[in-house]
């Protein structure tokens, strides 16, 4: 679960940081400075939080293909039980406060980066304060639930190609070991009836005058 409420924290704080710094830069639903005119943070971020969510993806799927073996069924059972509503939503307090420390480190070292030395106050928030908590909170339930159903779809995607793969292997390994024995019955046969065929015809005989 906890790589879970990273990957959302780290989502959500790249959606909610271009969502909320677009509409401060286009000055849509309120005016003033609440950015630093920078977002070469959000592709790094946008990186790290697919990289989460692959290894997310991996963990699922080789917990469940160890304890369970290639089982669809199990593997949809456990997701489900794991990041069900219910679980998702309980964690949510945890995925916003994480969240929101993701969006300050980002911003700051953006500063940093761009400008040299970090503007302080509320500037990393990207917009007025309520209106980007609302805006934080509001993405962090929704990329909650997302990822959920996502990290669900896509284990079981995983391993439905996982038995496809291996059970055309089987096929094809049943179907060469099948030929290999046709042939090697074929050539025992063969050899087989030349045995039988030099042992009726006997020696040679030999005649005088």
């Amino acid at each position: 679960m906890g790589f879970f409420v990273i990957c959302v924290a780290l989502a959500a704080a790249v959606l909610g940081d271009a969502a909320v710094e677009g509409l401060s830069n286009a000055a849509l639903l309120w005016r003033g400075r609440y950015t630093d005119s920078s977002s070469i943070d959000l592709l790094p971020v946008a990186l790290l939080a697919t990289l989460f969510f692959l290894v997310l993806l991996g963990i699922f799927v080789v917990h469940q293909a160890r304890d369970h073996g290639l089982s669809t069924r199990s593997l949809i059972l456990s997701t489900a039980r794991i990041l069900s509503p219910r679980t998702v939503a309980r964690a949510l307090p945890l995925m916003l406060a994480v969240q929101m420390a993701v969006l300050y480190v980002m911003e700051t070292l953006e500063q940093f980066a761009v400008y040299h030395h970090a503007f302080g106050g509320t500037l990393w928030l990207g917009g007025p304060v309520a209106a980007s908590l609302i805006i934080h909170t509001a993405l962090t339930v929704a990329c909650a639930h997302l990822l959920a159903r996502l990290v669900h779809a896509a284990a079981t995607a995983l391993l439905h190609i996982a038995g496809f793969i291996v059970a055309r292997y089987l096929a094809v390994a049943r179907s060469t070991i099948a030929s290999i024995e046709h042939a090697w019955r074929i050539v025992c046969v063969r050899r087989n009836g030349i045995r039988v065929a030099v042992v009726d015809r006997g020696p040679p005989r030999f005649t005088l005058g």
